[in-house]
């Protein structure tokens, strides 16, 4: 039975790998290679610049599907910016709140366009092709694109459905948050993450403020859940210990707030102060960008 895009990527049987070629075809298999102009003409440098862009440079949706939770479904965002970009555009006076944005994202599929972005099976259909193909670029489209996600456990639920290797190559993720922040904010929880997700080097939250959350926090002084630090102690574990800066602050000064009927219908985001923080490895000199 044909499967479709989502689930060929999100529930894998695992990786074609050349090493898993019986050796009753091993003899086949090299002449086939030495025969495709592909493989015996192109360097792989070249081939990698060409799986780059055949399978990278999107922002892809990962959301749970609304009949059957053990599947997920994925969408390619039609934003056309970067989660990293829509962050900078918030800072900028942007106040559309997330779901608005990306309303085209979630729309049904036009069943008879031509345009990959409607019929996402069609990015990785190439991986079909051939074993050499898919063992060669079978995880460029886990390295190569930024996943999103509408919450933070849509996420996990992404990753108990991948094989190591492909949650080993994810490099950029984004996700979403409501104002009543769970227990994953910890950083027990994110260390979790950072071993699930190793080559992680990028990531962007989006937390949004509900009109409840708002009015409490006009009442009390502060609302329930919502803690800057918690976020800061998640980053610091995702990135081993060695964040530079986690300095959380809201886009708007919230200290002087008194009339709650200007916030009727408005959405709130918080965001990391700085927009790129270097991440240092464990025991080397590298670095790496977490943009926030």
């Amino acid at each position: 039975m044909k499967r479709s895009w989502s689930e060929a990527v999100v529930e894998p049987a695992g990786l074609l790998l050349s090493a898993d070629v019986p050796a009753s075809r091993k003899k086949a298999y090299q002449k086939n290679k030495k025969r495709c102009l592909l493989f015996s003409k192109l360097p792989s440098e070249i081939r990698d610049v060409i799986w780059q862009y055949v399978f990278g440079g999107l922002a892809i949706h990962i959301s749970d599907d609304a009949l059957d939770y053990n599947t997920c479904v994925a969408k390619v965002c039609q934003l056309h910016v970067d989660p990293e970009l829509e962050a900078i555009h918030l800072r900028k006076g942007e106040q559309t709140p997330y779901h608005v944005r990306h309303l085209r994202c979630f729309e049904p599929p036009d069943q008879q366009s031509s345009n990959p972005c409607d019929q996402p099976q069609a990015l990785v259909s190439i991986l079909r092709v051939c074993r050499q193909i898919h063992d060669e670029a079978a995880l460029i489209p886990f390295i190569a694109n930024f996943f999103s996600f509408a919450r933070f456990t849509s996420l996990s639920r992404f990753l108990d459905r991948l094989v190591p290797a492909q949650a080993h190559a994810i490099q950029r993720l984004a996700w979403l948050e409501h104002s009543n922040w769970s227990s994953h904010w910890s950083q027990t929880a994110g260390t979790a993450l950072r071993r699930r997700v190793p080559s992680l080097s990028q990531v962007v939250v989006f937390v949004e403020f509900r009109q409840a959350s708002i009015e409490l926090f006009l009442r009390n002084g502060h609302t329930r859940g919502v803690r800057a630090a918690d976020l800061s102690e998640f980053l610091q574990g995702l990135a081993g210990g060695f964040l530079a800066k986690a300095d959380v602050a809201p886009l708007y000064h919230s200290s002087r707030l008194k009339n709650r009927d200007q916030f009727k219908g408005r959405v709130w985001h918080w965001a990391i102060d700085e927009e790129r923080h270097m991440i240092r490895g464990a025991g080397d000199d590298t670095e790496r960008e977490l943009g926030c």
